[in-house]
């Protein structure tokens, strides 16, 4: 029985002595306050403006989006996980298009902008800009 309760002090004393020092964030534990101002994602906040390229020689600004949920995908056609989701990203824009949701897909390819129009060339995936 002594051997039990020393055993457990010791357990005690080494839980207690590893809290103090590598000092946990128990803030997931916390409720959060009413307050929202922490909150990362402020939907108050306007977009960056940012102008690129589109796939047909115009500029296209993110200002044109104002009032729009948008997903923004970065890809490279080399990528195999970025080519499978086009797919799906253009069923998104399809299906949720007319509610007010865009799609914004950035090729980031080291060729620029001629490795995307003849990835979607290629691919004959149906794309608006």
């Amino acid at each position: 029985m002594k051997k039990a309760l020393f055993v457990f002090i010791v357990v005690v004393a080494s839980f207690v002595l590893a809290l103090r020092h590598f000092r946990p964030d128990f803030s997931w534990f916390v409720e959060a306050s009413g307050d929202d101002s922490t909150n990362i994602a402020d939907i108050n906040q306007p977009m960056p403006e940012a102008v690129m390229p589109g796939l047909g020689g115009d500029w296209v600004n993110t200002r044109s989006f104002g009032g729009k949920v948008l997903l923004i995908s970065f890809w490279t056609t080399w990528c195999p996980g970025c080519r499978d989701e086009m797919p799906d990203l253009i069923k998104l824009q399809q299906k949720f298009g007319s509610q007010g949701f865009t799609v914004i897909a950035i090729s980031v390819d080291d060729q620029g902008e001629e490795s995307g129009k003849t990835f979607v060339q290629t691919e004959r995936f149906p794309v608006d800009g």
